[in-house]
């Protein structure tokens, strides 16, 4: 067992540095097996690997640690942390560093013995680290989530993997209530999680574990669930004692085990001769078994298409493909209403995946049909402009570029399949519903957090080689929404959240807060849209006042803006000029940008709809934005001066909104979003009716919903906007591609 006599205490809980517990070696006693009485059986022994024979020797350890300020925890934590960085290249190196020192993980590392003479030997630190995983276990929901787990490149294939996740399942069991362990999978590691007894079936309930762990794009949640009388570091011997039991059962009702004499026929044949052919069926040790040539067919016939490993193969890469984003799951017929009715033939990778592991593809062809069938539906049901048509088409040609990576399947080519033929294109009479946006973008949630991974730099940019400062007001970089107050806030360089927030006490307009980044996407999505270079200077809430008279930057002119002296975003233009106001600065990036054109109708009708649907759910948004969005810094300036201008703290406003009452008062601006969002169908996708240019109208409305993202906690806020009206969801999926410059 990991750290068998470590003092026993709270995982959940955060370890201060005058915690007493203290970082020690696991040590697994051998098993006592004098009760165990198995029958005498030639079998061979049970072969150890190599990790289990290096830690009954002393080369190797097991140590469980976090950040506790001990030196020794430092040294091991920093050997984890630089393995994690090298075998995980796809998560942000400061990520990782991050979750690895934060006191609510923990992490069980394998150490190897100091060489002999070492300073580490002679001063008792422990050696190098070779492997490990980092953990955090949540108190009184009885799992936890397995966030990195990774054994050094050089010291693969000695069972140091298998024999780590039994240390540590051993150890949780002994010292805390968990019982279970979810984690996210990439596609390389989905196998070592399944030897070690996850599977992609989650059977725990939803509500213990949704929301409360990390959430990553491009992998798969598995689950393992242990067993409370098993001790995992001695299941390969308990297992030799099963089969050693059954090998028993087996001898009292059989002969298997006997040993025969050759026929005859070759006992008297000379040395140097062919041995006679002899019908198997004939020999009398066999005839006694009653196996029979039907059996013997039978047994000779393959368990799985001979394609089956290289189909595996297959799918897996074109799941782990770029493209494949929309195409992960089945579209929710909830969100996307008439999708059922266009596309009769539904096909998605996760169905594919379970086809595949039911043997249901008895050739490789059956296998690119429906692949092909989930292009098809694709371009059917989406305009050819459509992120998601791009996105089929792309996976189209990867998916034929493997095709012909293996030699076995070098007969196969595009035009042999029905469903490739005209390019997947529907029928003329399928063409109204071909350019109806569709299938739903999925968070499927590995490898990158979801926030992280839409990190990125824009596309070159041709127009200007000058840079745009944007002036936003700091707050928590990325957060994955966790119910009952939980919240993730996995920090990154970059981007960060803004609003457009008021230095002065008095409401900027309302009477309310009108959103934390709700504003400030309005202007960045200006800039994203228009490929125009800029960055972010960050500004806590006490700072903006201060920052901007600073910059020199003028107060708001009283006839425009009576209540605020200073809002966010401000930008600091090219000539020098700083202008504040999202629609003032959309004008102005219009003018001295002019392309793509950017049109202003109806963008103060749905601003005005939007404040009021913001207005309406002040009660249940504002009590959210401390913990889901402000660094400590401003947290303390945003719960002051909100509860002076609600008139009670915000988690009594929380405790007494009435959330039905504030729906209600709500359907007024969604009333008037709805309407604006008449003209977006048949491949009409924005607000002025064009599928490719979007107007300031747009920004406004994808500034609400990129901050309704942004605090919903359980997906009820968005779910009742989809439910309100399909034409939400839509427009979101439509403007995904400028909002795709993250935090």
């Amino acid at each position: 067992m990991a750290a068998a006599k470590e003092e026993k205490r709270k995982a959940e809980e955060p370890i201060n540095g005058h915690d007493s517990k203290r970082v020690k070696p696991s040590a697994s006693p051998p098993p006592n097996d004098d009760h165990d009485h198995v029958p005498t059986i030639n079998h061979a022994a049970y072969p150890e690997k190599p990790a289990v024979t290096e830690e009954r020797n002393g080369d190797i350890s097991f140590y469980v640690v976090n950040n506790d300020n001990k030196p020794s925890s430092f040294i091991i934590l920093t050997g984890l942390k630089c393995i994690f960085q090298k075998q995980l290249p796809k998560m942000p190196k400061d990520y990782i560093a991050r979750l690895v020192y934060d006191r609510t993980h923990m992490s069980i590392a394998i150490v190897k013995r100091p060489p002999a003479g070492s300073l580490a030997e002679s001063s008792g630190l422990p050696g190098e680290v070779v492997g490990g995983i980092t953990y955090r276990p949540f108190k009184g929901r009885q799992f936890a989530e397995i966030v990195f787990c990774a054994i050094s490149s050089d010291q693969q294939v000695k069972g140091y993997g298998a024999h780590l996740m039994n240390h540590l399942k051993d150890y949780v069991k002994a010292t805390s209530d968990v019982m279970h362990f979810l984690t996210y999978a990439d596609n390389y590691a989905i196998g070592y999680f399944k030897k070690q007894g996850f599977t992609k079936e989650i059977t725990l309930d939803r509500p213990k574990w949704m929301g409360y762990i990390k959430d990553y794009e491009g992998g798969t949640i598995m689950q393992c669930s242990m067993l409370p009388k098993v001790r995992y570091l001695e299941s390969g011997r308990m297992l030799l004692k099963q089969k050693a039991a059954v090998h028993a059962k087996i001898r009292a009702v059989s002969k298997s085990y006997e040993i025969h004499q050759p026929p005859a026929a070759w006992r008297k044949a000379k040395p140097g001769q062919p041995l006679p052919a002899i019908d198997p069926l004939e020999i009398p040790a066999i005839k006694a078994t009653g196996w029979s040539a039907d059996m013997d067919a039978l047994a000779q016939m393959p368990r799985r298409n001979p394609a089956h490993s290289l189909l595996v193969t297959l799918l897996s890469a074109l799941q782990s493909s770029s493209a494949a984003w929309p195409f992960l799951i089945p579209v929710n017929g909830d969100e996307v209403h008439d999708y059922y009715e266009v596309i009769k033939e539904p096909m998605d990778f996760s169905t594919m995946e379970k086809k595949l592991e039911g043997d249901q593809y008895e050739t490789v062809e059956d296998f690119i049909k429906d692949t092909l069938l989930i292009v098809r539906n694709c371009k059917r049901y989406n305009a050819e402009t459509t992120p998601y048509a791009k996105a089929a088409n792309k996976l189209e040609k990867e998916m034929w570029k493997k095709v012909r990576e293996i030699p076995e399947w070098s007969y196969l080519e595009p035009e042999n399949f029905e469903i490739h033929r005209g390019r997947g294109r529907p029928k003329k009479a399928d063409a109204e519903s071909r350019s109806r946006p569709g299938i739903r973008k999925v968070s499927s949630p590995y490898s990158v957090p979801r926030a992280i991974s839409k990190l990125k730099l824009l596309p070159p940019f041709p127009k200007t080689d000058t840079i745009v400062s944007i002036l936003s007001e700091a707050a928590l970089p990325s957060i994955v929404q966790k119910p009952g107050g939980q919240t993730s806030t996995d920090a990154i360089s970059g981007e960060v959240a803004a609003s457009e927030e008021n230095a002065a006490i008095k409401p900027h307009g309302t009477g309310l807060e009108q959103g934390n980044d709700l504003h400030k996407w309005k202007a960045r999505l200006v800039l994203n849209y228009k490929s125009i270079l800029y960055r972010t200077q960050w500004v806590e809430y006490p700072d903006i006042a201060p920052t901007f008279k600073s910059l020199g930057i003028p107060p708001n002119d009283p006839a425009v803006n009576p209540n605020a002296a200073y809002s966010i975003p401000a930008m600091t233009l090219p000539d020098g000029r700083h202008i504040m106001d999202s629609l003032v600065i959309a004008r102005e990036l219009e003018k001295l940008y002019p392309s793509p054109a950017l049109k202003f109708d109806k963008a103060e009708e749905m601003q005005s709809a939007v404040l009021k649907v913001n207005k309406a759910l002040a009660p249940i948004i504002m009590p959210r934005i401390p913990e889901l969005v402000l660094n400590d810094s401003s947290k303390e300036y945003f719960l002051e001066t909100r509860a002076k201008r609600f008139g009670m703290p915000l988690p009594e406003l929380a405790k007494t909104a009435d959330v039905e009452k504030c729906w209600e008062e709500a359907k007024k601006g969604l009333d008037e979003i709805s309407a604006l969002l008449a003209g977006t169908h048949d491949g009409r996708a924005f607000v002025l009716g064009g599928d490719q240019e979007p107007g300031f109208a747009d920004f406004v409305l994808a500034g609400f919903w990129r901050f309704v993202e942004r605090v919903d906690i359980d997906g009820d806020l968005r779910g009742r906007l989809k439910a309100f009206d399909g034409k939400f969801g839509r427009h979101r999926m439509a403007v995904g591609k400028w909002l795709e410059r993250d935090d």
